[in-house]
């Protein structure tokens, strides 16, 4: 055995409690780095595996085509980024390949509808884009038989993907959300910042550890050790304690990699996906080739800062200190001593201070991007209810006993209500010039028709079950019998990309009336049929906050009723209808809004009853193009709450260590302290004002560098969706920050108490 590799295992033995806690960082970098990349590698397999096993054949298809003319099918299919096209030809069922399709058939058909896969979802909005650019078809065309596939697209990443309009009034395909580029770039991210992270925790421990032993290596380099011998002694030491770490530090990152997976599973489990631990040899070797890189990196840089002279003599912290500043007199003598301390052994602090830095930021930053998403969890759902039946009059469905049923059977919560309702009714609102000038300027050809200089609005009218109607009633302020007005709606503004809200009617007007009517004919010539116009006459209440159950009615006007008073309203409705039109529509059915825990299992359900029992019953299920967009939040919420975890564990275990190894070798300047009368109380004052500078200025950087990084996350969320709020969670910050500071004191007096009973 070589002379280098003897005195390196001495070193081991003699230096073992210091070389313990760089074993630890080792332990705790190597955990993070391969639970991030076994978790990369599990979740992209296991996003293949359940897209390529749910959607084979045509249901993967992107972007549908409906009435496609010939020239546009034969122009498609050579562009070279089509993977395939599936056609369904006028009437048939059958949906086939274009190339099992006899030519003479798609020639002869009335109309064709195509289904088209690219060979990157990804890049739908692209290839999109360019087959309109291609074709030039017109915007009505476009609005009337182009429909994105959103399951299939959500599953690859791609959240809300519409036409928008673009430049020159052209319709541009865009996606509002693109989850899955986050996670990427955002891992990728991580994985940098734990590298980062990790070369500074292990350059502060060989630091400290290899100053300790100056003395050693001058002296061993005053006999004739040179440098390389020094650094072979070095890295014999990182080495053997550097492949401990990586073993242990492996096996606990399978057993972070598991649980990480379960609670993804959970949050997963009514979709298609499932995943299970997949690791891959390339992670092996990336990991071990960056943890000893690290390791070797921080042992040059640690080394570089021993000269033999200098370490043997030991003088140098035998710096001039400077004249007493202003700040220092504000404070004692232990709290001048403890900044006098601070700029003698500043390098010693400065990494303590970057820990508690990035601590402080991550929490700031990381914490209020998840404010900010739960919000969105909410804003983004054009629902709050995950399903509805409609049932006629005279199927006499017992709805009640199926819910009840589907709560036994699955031990989960059902909500509902049920009510009545008539949508695009066109009413007549006296007075008329209570209607804001905004909504005849931007939805005049949307809900509100002109005849005669009168403004008509089309509108919906629900009947609410008696103690819905009266606890909204209440909630409201009002009495049985007055009439709710909801007064907001909303649209998405596609130039700005957010939501819009204003108001129908100027809240100083009391709405005395609303006159139901037909208006037939052409413009300038039309014929007004009065349809009901005693039914509405009353006290009205406007309200602007959309009502439980009811968020999706905040694109048009609405008026909410008791039952009795909608039955009078549809009676005389469907009478005057009759009189118009002998075979209009009649009001013959009531519906249900559902709310339940998992719509997925909620829908198969009700799918299975329907038929069994051979039941006609109408169910609509309106979350479940939703859920994946919620999935991937909380997904990000998720991956975010364990790198927030992990960063203030590593700074909480790095800080003890740096914290302790400092006060080790501050042994000499305790006694002497001792000596010249200072008693313990005092020495712990000076602990205590040091811990407290050190942490007021991290908390200080961490602020200056938490501000721009907010205003960005704001920026961004309020692009997307309009949010503009501050939401900051400014309560949990500070406890946050006061639970860094207690733990600080706390580690700094019991270290410095272990290190002065020595």
């Amino acid at each position: 055995m070589k002379i280098e590799d003897k005195l390196a295992i001495n070193s081991l033995k003699k230096y073992k409690k210091r070389y313990l806690y760089i074993t630890i960082s080792i332990i705790l970098g190597s955990f993070l780095l391969f639970t991030t990349m076994l978790l990369i590698s599990s979740i992209k397999s296991g996003m293949t595996e359940a897209i390529n096993k749910e959607y084979d054949d045509y249901n993967g298809y992107h972007l549908e085509m409906n009435n496609v003319p010939l020239e546009y099918i034969n122009i498609i299919k050579e562009k070279e980024y089509v993977d395939t096209i599936y056609v369904q030809i006028d009437d048939e069922e059958k949906i086939k390949e274009i190339e099992n399709i006899e030519s003479n058939k798609l020639e002869n058909a009335s109309y064709i509808n195509i289904y088209i896969k690219f060979k990157n979802a990804k890049d739908t909005c692209t290839d999109v884009n360019d087959i309109i650019e291609t074709l030039k078809p017109s915007n009505s065309y476009l609005a009337d038989n182009v429909l994105f596939n959103q399951q299939i697209l959500n599953l690859n990443g791609l959240m809300d993907v519409y036409l928008a309009n673009g430049p020159n009034n052209t319709a541009v395909c865009t996606a509002r959300v693109n989850m899955n580029y986050v996670i990427n770039f955002f891992i990728v991210l991580v994985a940098i910042i734990f590298l980062v992270i990790f070369l500074i925790i292990l350059y502060s421990n060989f630091y400290v550890t290899m100053n300790e032993r100056k003395k050693e290596y001058a002296v061993l380099n005053s006999i004739g050790a040179t440098e390389n011998q020094l650094l072979k002694i070095a890295t014999f030491e990182g080495t053997v304690i550097g492949v401990i770490g990586i073993i242990i530090g492996i096996i606990l990152s399978f057993i972070g990699a598991e649980l990480i997976l379960s609670l993804l599973n959970n949050i997963l489990k009514s979709t298609i996906y499932s995943f299970r631990l997949i690791p891959k040899v390339i992670y092996f070797v990336i990991l071990i080739i960056l943890v000893f890189y690290n390791i070797y990196l921080a042992i040059i840089l640690s080394l570089t800062k021993i000269n033999g002279i200098s370490a043997i003599k030991n003088n140098k912290k035998l710096k001039k200190i400077g004249k007493t500043s202003i700040f220092q007199k504000l404070f004692s003598v232990e709290g001048k001593l403890a900044l006098k301390n601070l700029k003698r052994n500043k390098s010693k602090y400065i990494v303590l201070t970057i820990l508690l830095t990035v601590c402080m930021t991550g929490y700031v930053c990381v914490s209020t991007y998840i404010e900010y998403e739960t919000k969105i969890s909410d804003t983004v759902l054009e629902y709050d209810f995950d399903a509805q039946f409609e049932i006629k009059f005279e199927d006499d469905i017992d709805y009640k006993s199926i819910l009840k049923e589907y709560e036994k059977e699955s031990g989960s919560n059902v909500e509902y209500i049920e009510y009545k309702g008539e949508e695009w009714v066109t009413g007549l609102i006296e007075p008329q010039e209570g209607i804001n000038t905004s909504v005849l300027e931007t939805k005049l050809n949307d809900f509100t028709y002109k005849v005669d200089d009168k403004i008509f609005m089309y509108m919906t009218i629900i009947g609410l079950e008696d103690d819905v109607y009266n606890d909204y009633i209440k909630e409201v302020h009002g009495n049985y019998g007055d009439i709710i007005f909801y007064n907001t709606y909303s649209t998405y503004n596609y130039s700005a990309n957010k939501r819009e809200y204003r108001n129908v009617f100027d809240e100083k007007y009391n709405i005395d009336d609303i006159q139901f009517v037909d208006i037939s004919g052409t413009t300038g010539n039309e014929e007004i049929n009065n349809l009901d116009n005693q039914t509405f006459k009353g006290k009205f209440i406007l309200v602007d906050d959309y009502f439980d159950f009811f968020k999706d009615t905040g694109s048009k006007p609405v008026v909410f009723v008791n039952m009795e008073m909608f039955d009078k309203f549809q009676k005389n409705y469907n009478e005057a209808w009759n009189n118009i039109s002998p075979d209009s529509y009649q009001i013959d059915s009531y519906f249900v809004r559902i709310r339940c825990d998992d719509v997925v299992d909620f829908s198969t359900y009700i799918k299975n009853v329907q038929d069994e029992q051979g039941i006609n019953l109408s169910a609509g299920f309106y979350t479940l193009d939703q859920q994946e967009t919620i999935i991937y939040l909380k997904i990000v919420q998720l991956a975010l709450r364990i790198v927030l975890v992990a960063l203030v564990l590593i700074g909480v275990v790095s800080g003890i260590n740096i914290i302790n190894a400092s006060l080790q070798e501050r042994i000499d300047e305790f006694k002497i302290l001792n000596r010249i009368g200072a008693t313990n109380k005092n020495i712990n004052k000076v602990l205590i004002y040091e811990s407290l500078f050190v942490f007021v200025k991290s908390a200080i950087i961490s602020i200056i560098l938490s501000i721009p990084i907010i205003y960005l996350i704001i920026k961004y969320i309020n692009n997307l969706y309009g949010i503009n709020e501050l939401l900051v969670p400014f309560g949990k910050i500070a406890i946050f920050y006061l639970l860094l500071l207690v733990i600080s004191i706390t580690v700094t007096l019991l270290s410095g108490k272990f290190v002065k009973n020595k």
